[in-house]
C-alpha cells in the first residue's frame, strides 16, 4: 500500500526485507508488493486520478506527454516497453510519477507491467542487497574510505558526463558551422573577383 498511495519508504521496507528474509525471498517479496502498489495506483489514476493529474501537475503532464509522444512515435510494442523500461531505470525519474503519469497516458496495462517488473529488478536488487551488507555491518569501521571515495568518484563522473559530452559536441557543431567572419572573407573575395 506504500507504493498504491505514494508515501516514501518503499526503500527502507526493501532493506528490510533483505536483512529479514536474505537474498531470493527479499526480492521475490519486493518485486511482488512494490508491482502490485504500482498496478493499484496505475489503476487508481486511470480510473480516477486525472482530474487530479490534470488540476495540479498539468504543466509537467504536458512535457511528459509530448516527451513521450516524440520519442515513441510510430514504434512497435516491444520498443514502447523498452523505453518505458529505460524510463524506470533512470535514478532520477520518480516511480510515483511514472505510474501515474503512464495511466494519464493511457498506456496500456500489456505495456506498463513487464517495463514494470523489469524497470523495479535492479532497484529492489540493490535495496535487498543493502539491507544483507547491513545485517552483516558489525562496526563502522568495515566500511572502507578508499572504497567510498571511488564510489563518490565514479557516481560525480556519472553525473557530470552527459553535460561534458553534451558541451563537447556543441563545440564539435560550432565549429563547423560558418562563422560571420567566414562570411565576411567570403564577401571580400566577391568584391576583389568583381573588381578584376
Amino acid at each position: 500500500w506504500i507504493q498504491t498511495f505514494m508515501i516514501p519508504g518503499a526503500t527502507i521496507l526493501n532493506m528490510l526485507a533483505g536483512n529479514n528474509f536474505g537474498m531470493k525471498m527479499g526480492l521475490a517479496a519486493t518485486m511482488f508488493y512494490n508491482t502490485m502498489g504500482s498496478i493499484f495506483l496505475y489503476l487508481i489514476s486511470r480510473s480516477v486520478g486525472r482530474r487530479l493529474v490534470k488540476r495540479y501537475m498539468n504543466d509537467r503532464m504536458e512535457s511528459f506527454k509530448l516527451l513521450v509522444q516524440t520519442r515513441t512515435a510510430g514504434i512497435t510494442t516491444i520498443n514502447l516497453i523498452i523505453y518505458m523500461t529505460s524510463l524506470r531505470i533512470f535514478p532520477f525519474t520518480p516511480n510515483w510519477f511514472l505510474n501515474v503519469a503512464l495511466a494519464t497516458l493511457e498506456i496500456p496495462l500489456i505495456v506498463f507491467i513487464p517495463s514494470l517488473i523489469i524497470g523495479l529488478l535492479p532497484y529492489n536488487y540493490l535495496a535487498v542487497r543493502a539491507g544483507i551488507i547491513l545485517q552483516d555491518l558489525s562496526s563502522v569501521k568495515i566500511v572502507n574510505t578508499s572504497t567510498s571515495v571511488q564510489l563518490g568518484a565514479v557516481a560525480a563522473l556519472g553525473l557530470t558526463l552527459p553535460s561534458i559530452i553534451r558541451r563537447f559536441r556543441s563545440c564539435m557543431v560550432k565549429e563547423s558551422q560558418p562563422t560571420v567572419d567566414y562570411y565576411w572573407m567570403q564577401v571580400r573575395k566577391a568584391g576583389q573577383r568583381d573588381e578584376k
